[in-house]
């Protein structure tokens, strides 16, 4: 106690800490300082934020050139001419 009984919620911060102090001593006690401070600082990873939702595509026209215009022998003429 510091000053006054720690609140339910400081409470569990405080097991907390114990409880990965006490994982971090094996390593700790074997001489491997670097070990026992990555166990001792190691945060959970962080989940990935939700993918966003796929873009709703018109449905594909079965026909694409149903509602193109008919080639003529005048369409054809003109394209011939700019041909070089």
């Amino acid at each position: 106690y510091v000053l006054k009984k720690p609140s339910a919620d400081h409470r569990l911060e405080i097991d907390k800490a114990i409880e990965k102090t006490l994982d971090a001593v094996g390593a700790l006690l074997a001489g491997d300082m670097e070990k026992a401070l990555a166990r001792i600082h190691a945060q959970p990873p962080r989940p990935k934020p939700p993918r966003p939702a796929a873009a709703v595509r018109p449905p594909a026209d079965p026909n694409p050139n149903a509602n193109a215009k008919p080639n003529t022998d005048a369409d054809a003429d003109a394209d011939a001419k700019e041909t070089p």
